[in-house]
């Protein structure tokens, strides 16, 4: 982060407002840069293009889809994915307390597609990023 924090110091970035990628930008840059907020990420897109702002900050899944339109030839995505801290990177299954078999049936179906690669392809094909969650149980 402090290599990013460096290229950052000094510019202004656009974040869409009341996300968890605005949360990032201010907690880890906002000392050293200027956030400007945006109703949408569209709202921000045009900003960048006109050079009003030195960056976007969004979801990679959001980035990929956007740069595969027309008329966003020069703009680029550029850095790491980050994952954790603030960001929303995680989804879930909302339902009721007790569902247990249901929520086990969940869980292996889940399980079974990561493990065969139906995640990972489908989520490539349609966002240009392997979306595989983790099963990390730390």
């Amino acid at each position: 982060m402090a290599e990013i924090g460096g290229l950052l110091r000094g510019k202004t970035v656009g974040v869409v407002q009341s996300t968890s990628q605005e949360q990032l930008i201010h907690a880890y840059f906002g000392a050293s840069v200027t956030v400007r907020a945006y109703p949408s990420s569209g709202e921000r897109d045009l900003d960048l293009k006109a050079g009003r702002i030195d960056a976007g900050f969004d979801s990679g899944v959001y980035g990929t889809a956007m740069l595969a339109k027309p008329g966003n030839e020069d703009l680029q995505m550029t850095g790491p994915l980050m994952k954790g801290a603030m960001l929303a990177t995680e989804v879930a299954l909302g339902m009721r307390k007790g569902e247990t078999d249901l929520k086990e049936k969940f869980d292996a179906a889940i399980k079974s597609a990561a493990q065969a690669g139906v995640i990972r392809s489908l989520s490539q094909k349609w966002s240009k990023l392997d979306l595989t969650p983790s099963f990390d149980t730390n």
